[in-house]
């Protein structure tokens, strides 16, 4: 069934074109008429219409306005113009939008309507084909240009960071070729090593998962009730935090889901939570508070708060997102986290800002574009 809106106010103009329309062969058609520019753009917005056909010579609107309003509908559908108006100029401009077609009044038969039909629709088609591939061309230069800069830190971590552990397990390997057969000594350097080569095995893990961080984020996004994979990352970090006493609030009021892909989403809260966890003050209880709210109406924006022992801001900002930067020395990590994340959400067309206090606390907001249809639901 092919869905026409006819854009006409002359009676007889429209009995012949519903006549030519059904003495085409094979052609089933449902034809809803407008007599006007105005009341066809209210019909578009229920209407779900394959193609627009619309005269130039209407009573209540000029050919130039008519003209304007096929212009900006033949970007997403098919528009052809059947008129006996004559203005050459006007004329080429509409044929120059590109998704449009033009048959002189005059001429109009069940072949030529058959055949134009076909190529309209033809011509739409390749060209959404075009602006899709055009898009993938675009974000995959994008992914490159992102996966370049992020190999090029890797190399500079590898060139420097991995030189200490790995220089230490070659000078102590040295120490016990050169020692007597002290045995006591020989223990203590082997356990020297063992240490240096755990810190090796762990640098190099998260040095991976920084790498496999982005994998398979695209393949599936599906409607995500953030409250539940909050949930979901607490049980894991209670298993880390046994013993951690600390108070938690979840908001989720304003927007409570998000069509996401799930291991994103999971990643980044972990890594908010366990920093809030991990980055505690030791001088009262641990609160954390998130909330989720709308931005722009078009990102959904998760805040996650603390009152740990925070951050000098004026020191810390233009390395906070830096691979292996680290500011509290007496706390365990190797400063990835932050880096993972910040690079994960320029992937996936997001951000994330920060504010913090030192010994007053940190907030983190993270803002997500939904992946799937753009559109949030009631909360």
């Amino acid at each position: 069934m092919l869905r026409i809106l006819l854009i006409d106010d002359k009676e007889n103009d429209i009995a012949d074109f519903i006549e030519t329309i059904e003495s085409i062969k094979y052609l089933k058609a449902e034809v809803q008429k407008a007599n006007s520019v105005k009341s066809g753009n209210i019909i578009l917005k229920s209407f779900p219409a394959d193609i627009v056909i619309s005269e130039l010579e209407l009573q209540e609107e000029s050919p130039k306005k008519i003209i304007n309003f096929l212009s900006k509908i033949s970007t997403e559908l098919p528009v052809i113009l059947i008129t006996n108006y004559k203005d050459d100029k006007l004329i080429k401009q509409f044929k120059n939008v590109g998704i449009s077609d033009y048959i002189p009044r005059k001429s109009l038969s069940p072949d030529l309507l058959e055949k134009t039909l076909h190529f309209t629709k033809e011509r739409l088609a390749f060209q959404k084909e075009r602006k899709r591939m055009q898009f993938e061309i675009t974000e995959k230069n994008k992914h490159i240009h992102r996966t370049s800069r992020q190999i090029e830190e890797l190399a500079y971590t590898l060139s420097h960071d991995l030189r200490g552990p790995v220089g230490s397990i070659l000078g102590l390997a040295d120490l016990i070729n050169s020692t007597s057969n002290n045995l006591e000594e020989i223990k203590q350097f082997s356990q020297l090593i063992h240490s240096s080569a755990n810190d090796l095995n762990e640098l190099l893990k998260q040095l991976l998962d920084v790498l496999l961080a982005n994998k398979n984020i695209y393949d599936k996004a599906e409607l995500l009730d953030i409250k539940e994979e909050i949930n979901k990352v607490m049980e894991k970090l209670s298993d880390i935090y046994p013993s951690l006493v600390f108070n938690l609030k979840v908001n989720c009021k304003k927007i409570s889901k998000i069509y996401y892909s799930q291991n994103a989403l999971e990643f980044i809260l972990y890594n908010l939570l366990s920093n809030a966890l991990k980055f505690r003050s030791n001088r009262r209880t641990l609160e954390v508070n998130i909330e989720t709210d709308i931005v722009n109406k078009n990102l959904v924006c998760i805040a996650v708060k603390d009152n740990g022992v925070g951050m000098d801001m004026d020191m810390v900002k233009p390395r906070i997102f830096k691979i292996f930067k680290r500011f509290h020395k007496n706390v365990e990590g190797r400063g990835i986290g932050l880096y993972a994340v910040k690079g994960m959400l320029d992937e996936l067309e997001g951000y994330i800002e920060v504010d913090s206090e030192l010994n007053i606390g940190s907030e983190f907001r993270v803002f997500l574009k939904p992946l799937a249809n753009n559109v949030f639901p009631v909360s």
